[in-house]
């Protein structure tokens, strides 16, 4: 293999530190890995850093090996992650311009319900369409999922599962969507409230047998520590039912991990717990929709959940690759959309305004600098054999994680304490 020149790693690390003045001094071999050392400045001050390179003939990974926590093998030896503080991963050059050729040739604008009629035979060979929400709380993409729901309803898509709400909210809200009476369901200046406002007008114009449903699986998140005691509960009446030998010993230390001065969010135990509980919860949900057929639903929750393969920093599966390749009832049938900005603006409530701009070299920053329209649908498919960098939420991105990405080229956000504590305690 080919191992990469000083020049050539302060190009590709640009995405992702202020490096400079790289120079080889030693490598190890094994095959089609290889363990490079290289002596690196950084902030000023010399360092030695090791990375790990991997050459398969398409593409190389380039990677920290040191750090607190072991290199993560992921995929057989066709992907590796790391954590270094902040994380990186980044594809060879040629992944990037494969990349913007491809986007400028083969993207499908959107623009109103039936621009998305690209997904037919999509809508048609699954049952469970996943797709991300990124960031959480931005005001733009609530409209462009409602149009999604408005086009794959025409192909029995009617049942929707969303973050946002907790599990006891769903007959409030169905009830809303029924009735529009705002007894059962305030409209607040959370963004995806109003999607549940348009979601109760669409309605009205439509059958009983088509009308969108809305379902919540989530925990109670209020308060950390009767968070902690409720998904306590919960995983307590899961062990009692037998249904799932994963969460015994999860029972044990969720409530002390989870402080009562602490996001839930940020507690791992929590965050594992709380990703059965969602499996769990989606799992119920659809073994009663089966009883009318075969459900067809949409999810709407963050990239992170619906990636179809497991977040290799973790020790478990998260929603998404559990519906992708462990449920029986769903595996071989579920696509996944992953949401993308290029630029994100921050609105506080002092009204002071941040934006975040994509690093060079990450995906939203090929498309964003390829783009040929504001909003765009690109397939994944032809894309296998790349990996590229996705800076917004520090995730690797490929085909095999989405089949496809929704790219926006702004999008603004609320901050919420919700926000600060999530930003907080994921570093």
């Amino acid at each position: 293999m080919t191992l990469l020149s000083p020049v050539v790693l302060e190009d590709v690390f640009e995405a992702t530190g202020k490096w400079s003045n790289i120079t080889l001094t030693s490598a190890e071999f094994d095959g089609p890995l290889c363990v490079a050392y290289y002596l690196v400045e950084f902030g000023g001050s010399p360092q030695e850093m090791d990375f790990l390179l991997l050459d398969e003939g398409r593409w190389f990974i380039v990677v920290f090996v040191s750090g607190e926590r072991p290199l993560w093998r992921y995929g057989g030896l066709s992907e590796w992650f790391f954590e270094f503080g902040k994380r990186a991963l980044i594809g060879r050059e040629d992944a990037g311009r494969a990349l913007k050729s491809y986007a400028t040739k083969n993207y499908h604008e959107i623009t109103d319900v039936e621009s998305f009629s690209f997904l037919r035979s999509i809508a048609e060979n699954n049952s469970v369409i996943l797709i991300g929400e990124a960031p959480h709380r931005n005001l733009e993409e609530p409209d462009l999922f409602l149009q999604l729901i408005m086009y794959l309803n025409q192909f029995g898509y009617r049942d929707v599962v969303m973050e946002g709400w907790e599990y006891y909210d769903t007959g409030s809200v169905n009830r809303y969507l029924k009735t529009g009476n705002p007894e059962y369901f305030e409209v607040t200046e959370y963004p995806n409230s109003h999607l549940i406002e348009n979601l109760y007008q669409y309605n009205k114009d439509l059958p009983d047998n088509r009308q969108i449903r809305m379902w919540f699986i989530e925990p109670s998140t209020e308060n950390p520590k009767e968070a902690a005691v409720e998904i306590s509960r919960e995983i307590a009446l899961l062990i009692e039912d037998h249904r799932s030998e994963e969460v015994v010993e999860l029972l044990e230390w969720v409530v002390d991990d989870v402080e009562v001065n602490r996001y839930p969010f940020a507690s791992p135990a929590w965050c594992r717990a709380r990703e059965v509980f969602l499996k769990e919860r989606f799992t119920e949900l659809y073994e009663k929709l089966s009883q009318e057929g075969e459900p067809k639903m949409l999810v709407y929750y963050g990239n992170g959940h619906t990636t179809k393969q497991p977040n290799i920093n973790e020790d478990y599966a998260e929603l998404g690759p559990y519906l992708a390749n462990e449920y029986e009832r769903t595996r071989g049938k579920v696509y996944s959309i992953a949401f993308l900005p290029y630029k994100i603006t921050t609105l506080y409530p002092d009204s002071e305004v941040s934006e975040n701009l994509p690093s060079k070299g990450s995906v939203a920053y090929i498309l964003g600098d390829a783009a040929p329209c504001d909003v765009f649908f690109l397939d994944l498919g032809p894309l296998a054999d790349y990996t590229f960098y996705h800076d917004h939420n520090d995730r690797i991105l490929s085909a095999r994680e989405y089949d496809a990405i929704i790219f926006m080229r702004e999008v603004t956000q609320e901050w919420s304490p919700w926000l600060w504590y999530s930003y907080l305690f994921s570093s």
